[in-house]
């Protein structure tokens, strides 16, 4: 069955805390506080952050999470951000607020790194790497050179050590990639060849060379980068490839990808979407009702035969066949309906 939450603000972040026995799972939402549910729907704890110059509750615009397993013997670390520009590092046994930073202007989202590095993007389009190891919580700021705004949505995990990416949805909108090794290399901002501003983005958990990007414009963009380095990555031309829904007009909310990989290499890519706004009154934007969630099989990365960039070896036809729509497909819409392989789906290549 499923557990309504009632949350009295509108959620701004979900993340899981931690693994635990079946049925002891804790779920962690963002929004005027932080609260920390059980699977079952109970609310366990409420965190607020108190240090603002309001001395009031303070909208929280990101929270993320590091979660425990069953045979780790440490708890789930917990980071939060709000818009008076403070993030916070909790001890979820206590409850309590381990380390604050101010970073001086509102925060748009927070991400564990590898090694308890925490990244933090800032609205005014700066990027925070915070090394809460260090005995006063080591700062380093970054900045492409390309003048960037936020809001802006970060994607890393253990998964891509060596870097992360940021989606800056401020004016044109821009996604940028960071060096997370001990060299910092300055970030690099990358070409795509679609203006819309990119809404989700995720690296794949299966082939960590894969990101995907969620363009407002119903499109995804997946760029394929080496394993290591972000000066090698930031030679990327383009994306590999671009995929997109049937209905062409709905706007990408949010992607996410399988961890598991299926035969011939392939794992599943969910998109969310929801029908472009219509006119409202008096020339306002009029949000259309309904949403759907597109499923679809991406191909495992290809080699690049040189300059060229053409793809080859045993990925190439796999990579062919899902530029030509013969991938599954499914559909799940407000409507009803699941089916999969019955939906045609629109690819776009370079």
């Amino acid at each position: 069955g499923s557990v309504r939450l009632p949350h009295y603000y509108p959620p701004t972040r979900v993340r899981w805390l931690g693994a635990g026995s079946p049925g002891q799972e804790l779920l962690a939402t963002s929004g005027d506080c932080i609260r920390v549910w059980s699977a079952s729907g109970e609310l366990r704890r409420l965190l607020r952050h108190d240090s603002n110059p309001q001395k009031r509750c303070t909208p929280i615009t990101s929270v993320d999470a590091t979660p425990a397993t069953p045979s780790s013997a440490s708890a789930s670390q917990l980071a939060s951000c709000d818009i008076y520009g403070i993030c916070s590092l909790w001890d979820m046994e206590t409850g309590s607020v381990k380390q604050a930073f101010d970073l001086g202007q509102p925060l748009c989202d927070v991400a564990f790194g590898p090694n308890g590095l925490v990244a933090v993007a800032g609205d005014q389009g700066e990027c925070f790497l915070l090394d809460p190891r260090q005995p006063q919580g080591d700062v380093s700021v970054f900045a492409p050179r390309e003048r960037v705004h936020g809001p802006g949505r970060i994607a890393w995990g253990a998964h891509r050590p060596d870097m992360f990416a940021i989606a800056w949805q401020g004016e044109e909108g821009a996604l940028a990639i960071y060096d997370a090794s001990p060299q910092k290399a300055v970030p690099r901002v990358l070409k795509s060849p679609s203006s819309a501003v990119t809404s989700d983005l995720q690296w794949s958990y299966a082939h960590a060379q894969l990101l995907a990007c969620a363009k407002e414009d119903g499109q995804v963009e997946i760029w394929q980068f080496p394993e290591v380095g972000v000066e090698a990555a930031a030679m990327a031309a383009g994306p590999g490839y671009t995929w997109a829904p049937r209905r062409r007009g709905a706007n990408c909310t949010a992607l996410a990808m399988s961890p598991e990989v299926r035969s011939g290499g392939h794992h599943v890519l969910v998109l969310a979407t929801m029908p472009a706004g219509q006119p409202g009154p008096q020339g306002q934007e009029a949000a259309a009702t309904g949403g759907a969630l597109w499923f679809a099989g991406l191909p495992p990365p290809v080699r690049s035969s040189g300059a060229t960039g053409e793809a080859t070896g045993a990925g190439s036809e796999t990579a062919a066949g899902f530029a030509r729509g013969d991938g599954p497909v499914a559909a799940l819409g407000t409507q009803g309906g699941f089916g999969f392989g019955g939906v045609s789906t629109t690819i776009l290549s370079r």
